[in-house]
């Protein structure tokens, strides 16, 4: 039997789990192998966003489970509180989450995102189906979504530059210019969505330089830059299992 200090460990654990999207399901879920309905845009659209609040839900519920499972007395109440915290863990792992990662040392070989995806077991790495690496998004109103090689994913850019109404161009080869390549390396689609990609006129050309000051990014850019990035980062997590495999 756990001790109390185990167990605030074991549920540290569990939330640090559940917070950086990591949950993994204890039993498969049902839906698999169920024939998806076709939806048109505005419905997928509705689903997704009753979706991403489920999505905090199951979040709440499984944290208000495990705290409850945490000071209870009665062993068999412990255990009913800790089965309604897997199953809304398994709710939760269900679903298609976000991670959000700030990487450092990329000017050291990209080692920060290179050390953090070699530490993660095979298991984990499958559940990540999409890297979008926002790297040097202003100073330019030229976009271009650098694809690694993934073929699946310029329909993906295509998609969203359309719903975010600019355009987006596409370099399909790999580039190791940033920390999606670390991704693409280990079979996830990646790209890196980049301002003034190949462009040598662009106010891009005085990173690292003297001239490198903020005068040089234009608040429009900026915002630009973010409409399309929501455009693909919702796409992404509204995208059905389909879509994702479509992707590699």
């Amino acid at each position: 039997m756990l001790s109390l200090a185990d167990r605030w460990i074991v549920e540290f654990d569990r939330a640090l789990r559940t917070l950086s999207g990591v949950a993994h399901p204890s039993r498969p879920s049902p839906a698999q192998g169920e024939d998806l309905t076709e939806m048109v845009p505005e419905e997928r659209s509705k689903s997704g966003a009753l979706m991403r609040v489920d999505h905090s839900g199951e979040v709440c519920a499984q944290a208000l489970y495990s705290g409850q499972a945490l000071t209870a007395r009665d062993p068999a109440k412990r255990e009913a509180l800790l089965q309604a915290a897997r199953e809304e863990g398994d709710h939760l792992a269900w679903t298609r989450g976000l991670l959000v990662c700030l990487f450092s040392a990329e000017e050291w070989a990209l080692a920060g995102s290179r050390q953090w995806l070699a530490a993660m077991t095979p298991e984990v790495r499958n559940r990540l189906v999409i890297d979008l690496n926002l790297d040097t998004v202003g100073a330019d109103p030229r976009l271009t979504a650098l694809t690694s090689g993934f073929s699946g994913l310029e329909r993906f850019v295509a998609d969203s530059a359309r719903a975010a109404g600019h355009p987006v161009a596409i370099h399909p080869v790999p580039m190791a210019n940033s920390d999606h390549a670390n991704f693409a390396a280990h079979g996830i689609p990646a790209l890196r969505l980049i301002a003034g990609f190949g462009q040598p006129d662009s106010r891009v050309r005085h990173i690292l330089t003297a001239q490198d000051t903020r005068d040089k990014v234009a608040p429009a850019e900026l915002a630009t830059a973010a409409r399309v990035a929501a455009c693909m980062l919702w796409q992404a997590l509204c995208a059905t299992d389909e879509d994702v495999a479509s992707w590699r």
